[in-house]
């Protein structure tokens, strides 16, 4: 069994997260309040162009409100002016 490290900080917000987790979460911003699961390979085509396979993105449509998706968009947007 693994035992989780004690962390203070995580009252204030801070947490244990991996860069894909993160970008992965600020997504549903740019995508309107959609989860777009991240994915490595899109489609595969062999030496002549000829589709091999492709793999659709899996989307979670709805996540976040898209009242919710503007105003957190108006709040960055304000930090960067």
């Amino acid at each position: 069994r693994m035992e989780r490290q004690r962390n203070l900080a995580l009252a204030l917000g801070a947490g244990e997260v991996t860069p894909l987790e993160i970008a992965s979460a600020y997504s549903v911003y740019p995508n309107r309040g959609n989860h777009a699961k991240p994915m490595s390979i899109i489609r595969v085509v062999d030496s002549e162009g000829v589709l091999v396979d492709e793999f659709p993105p899996q989307v979670d449509r709805g996540v976040v409100p898209e009242s919710v998706v503007a105003s957190v968009s108006d709040i960055l947007g304000a930090v960067v002016s």
